[in-house]
């Protein structure tokens, strides 16, 4: 009898081959006047945009994309979206005019599409989406740069008047900043065989819009084939002609397809299409992100030609640690997930129950009135500024209100010093000017920290203090799995690679009795590398041409 062996390697290894995508998808936040949330969409030929906008509910509010100009001149042949209130409530299209010049603003012909809007707790919110590339010139073209798009300007605005003013009547009520996107994170499967499938996922880290995929499926010109998945369940077909369609079991289900295309090269045809990752209802194939595996089957001409198994997923993160006791003394790391909206901090000072250490954050000094997270002894509370003054160096305890929350992972004490690390979502839900929002996009972060003592429960004055930089870098998780059959047995491989650590994690599962292998970054053998398990021993090759009955 086989008895599968498992074989667990630990090696400084970066299979970049594992993230190629030929799609992308970037997202930016702001609050200000009027709190934007933007994502960029770009799938190769097409690519959506989505907005969600945020403003005061009774008087006109926008948004001017991409300036040109700044300053005064800002508003010059800028692209904007205005939303109107009641009675009008209409969100609409401008290209502005230089300022005291209104003769070449114009409303434009209406190419968005409003998801909602409605007004809750006394702010109007508005979701929309329209194409990257613009209908007409006025209309502007957008894009994500290949995913590499990290900022663009923007203006806006609020006042009262009708549309026709708008950006005109606003008074002082207006800004301009500049808004920074992050590349989100991008999972995929890729299926190998008779017909080749691979699909992007690009998961939404907001809730704009669902999470979206792109796929191509490739196949022999002239042939008609098949992918199945969760035991034939659900599946794409692929006619003779190249025409697309979904099934569940028997059942042709409508069209969810989005900008379909067809390309032949050397006898084989290739059909790529995008489609949200869930359909309108359970009858449509969900791409999970969190799905550990997807088991498939392959048809040519309605007869089955090889299964399997198959996941490939990353996950972006985004970290930063300072503990250089010479530029801070309070050592701070962060660990941002763009995904899931969560974050961890974590905080090192000086230990005791008359001691407490704090650290205020995008600040350089006290008077920035910083988000700040106090430590004192088991006592840990986050406040949004330090208040009153007091005498002979005496400050009382801060004053604040609690802001996202938080909740304590774990506090620990070693040496003298302790260690407390806390979660908390990045950011808020809707605005609050007593908290911070973190967000990807920050690659450089001021901070203050201070200790000192505690007496009666009061915050006493610090025995020392600095403000310092902590910079932020994105890693990367990926996490592979596959399981293919061969005619010695079944064979499977688990990856992990993490990029803050450097480390690759391989778990290869494969037949007791013989030897069996996994190449990578290869199409061939000739010049890939390879790990090959033996009974015995476990060793690494650069892989030479395939010779039939050879090792």
């Amino acid at each position: 009898m086989n008895i599968p062996r498992s074989a667990l390697f630990m090696c400084a290894l970066m299979v970049a081959s594992l993230c190629g995508c030929e799609g992308s998808r970037i997202a930016g936040f702001y609050k200000g006047l009027v709190v934007t949330q933007f994502e960029m969409l770009d799938s190769g030929d097409s690519g959506l945009m989505y907005l969600s906008i945020t403003g005061p509910p009774d008087i006109w509010f926008g948004i001017g994309l991409n300036n040109t100009y700044s300053g005064r001149h800002a508003m010059n042949n800028t692209y904007a979206i205005v939303v109107t209130p009641d009675p009008k409530n209409s969100v609409e299209e401008w290209i502005l005019g230089d300022e005291g010049d209104s003769s070449t603003q114009k409303q434009l012909q209406s190419t968005i599409t409003v998801v909602s809007n409605t007004v809750e707790g006394g702010i109007r919110t508005v979701v929309l989406w329209r194409s990257l590339k613009g209908k007409t010139a006025d209309h502007k073209d957008f894009t994500t740069n290949h995913g590499k798009l990290s900022t663009m300007p923007i203006i806006e605005a609020t006042g009262s008047g009708s549309a026709g003013a708008i950006f005109g009547n606003h008074y002082a009520n207006r800004g301009s900043y500049t808004m920074n996107f992050t590349n989100v994170t991008r999972a995929k499967i890729d299926v190998k065989g008779d017909v080749d499938m691979v699909t992007d996922i690009y998961p939404s880290n907001s809730s704009l819009i669902p999470d979206q995929t792109t796929t191509t499926l490739t196949g022999p010109l002239g042939t008609s084939f098949s992918i199945y998945f969760n035991n034939h369940d659900y599946s794409f077909h692929v006619s003779e002609e190249g025409n697309l369609s979904e099934y569940h079991g028997t059942t042709k289900l409508k069209s969810i397809f989005e900008n379909v295309q067809t390309k032949t090269s050397e006898n084989m045809l290739s059909v790529t299409f995008g489609r949200p990752a869930q359909g309108p209802t359970s009858d449509y194939f969900f791409f999970d992100f969190e799905q550990p595996q997807l088991d498939y089957e392959i048809h040519l001409n309605d007869t089955l030609e090889n299964k399997g198994s198959a996941w490939i997923a990353s996950i972006h993160r985004t970290t930063g640690t300072q503990s250089d006791l010479s530029q801070t003394v309070v050592a701070l790391e962060i660990d941002l997930c763009e995904i899931s909206n969560e974050m961890t901090i974590t905080m090192t000072g000086p230990a005791g129950p008359n001691t407490y250490f704090a650290v205020g954050f995008n600040a350089t000094g006290m008077e920035s009135e910083p988000w700040t997270i106090i430590v004192a002894g088991t006592v840990i509370s986050e406040y949004h500024t330090y208040q009153g003054g007091g005498d002979a160096g005496v400050t009382p305890v801060p004053q604040g209100k609690t802001t996202t929350g938080f909740s304590v992972i774990s506090t620990s004490t070693s040496n003298g010093m302790q260690t407390v690390k806390i979660s908390r979502p990045t950011r808020n839900v809707v605005p609050n000017p007593e908290s911070f929002d973190f967000h990807a996009g920050i690659r450089e972060l001021p901070f203050i920290s201070s200790h000192g003592p505690v007496q009666n429960g009061q915050i006493q004055y610090h025995s020392a203090r600095k403000s310092s930089t902590i910079s932020l870098n994105r890693i990367t998780t990926f996490t592979a799995a596959t399981k293919y059959s061969t005619a010695n047995g079944d064979l499977s491989l688990d990856l992990t690679i993490d990029e803050k650590e450097h480390v690759v994690t391989m778990v290869l599962v494969g037949p007791g009795s013989k030897w069996f292998s996994v190449g990578f970054g290869g199409s061939s053998m000739n010049g890939t590398y390879a790990i090959v398990v033996h009974e015995n021993f476990i060793e690494e090759r650069t892989l030479g041409p395939h010779t039939a009955g050879s090792n």
